[in-house]
């Protein structure tokens, strides 16, 4: 009788392993068949890292005025560059007029990290304090008037770094209000 149960014991692993090696054998086939579709269909439209074109100091302005003029809300157009890492960094980083993203509020934007979006955005660079120091009085002025536009100001206070991060570059800022 103990034959009889080993047996079928034995029976039942082997059927086990057969279906888990068709199971594997499936799962292999669909992980090939999105190699083939990422490799034909998505790498293609993938852009690569380009560094920004230099532009001279008028076609910044141009810029500049161009992206202020045609934005209908400069305060949410700067609150939706800067991302809490959680959604549940703050209360009332949900807002109606960012259709259920989490946006940073202004009082959580330094003065530091509109510099380096700026910096990053105008310049390509990577920070302010990579931008030449001869443009620097420019980046300066570009910070002025994207506080104007959102008619405030931004907290003087240098970058924050805490629980949350721009989209754009590995600058945090803090979910803490002074």
């Amino acid at each position: 009788m103990h034959s009889l149960a080993a047996c079928a014991i034995f029976i039942a692993l082997l059927s086990l392993a057969v279906y888990l090696n068709q199971l594997l054998v499936f799962f292999l086939l669909l992980e090939l068949l999105y190699v083939v579709y990422y490799a034909v269909v998505k790498k293609p439209t993938i852009q690569t890292h380009r560094p920004a074109p230099a532009l001279t100091l008028e076609a910044r302005r141009r810029l500049q005025a161009q992206c202020i003029a045609t934005v209908p809300s400069p305060t949410l157009f700067v609150r939706s560059w800067f991302r809490f890492k959680r959604d549940d960094e703050i209360p009332g980083a949900h807002c109606a007029e960012g259709h259920g993203r989490n946006i940073v509020p202004l009082s959580c934007i330094g003065r530091g990290n509109v510099e380096d979006w700026i910096a990053w955005g105008f310049w390509g660079e990577v920070s302010a304090s990579s931008v030449p120091k001869d443009e620097q009085k420019e980046l300066q002025n570009f910070v002025d008037k994207m506080e104007a536009a959102c008619a405030t100001e931004v907290r003087s206070t240098p970058r924050k770094k805490n629980n949350s991060t721009t989209t754009t570059t590995t600058t945090t800022t803090t979910t803490t209000s002074t």
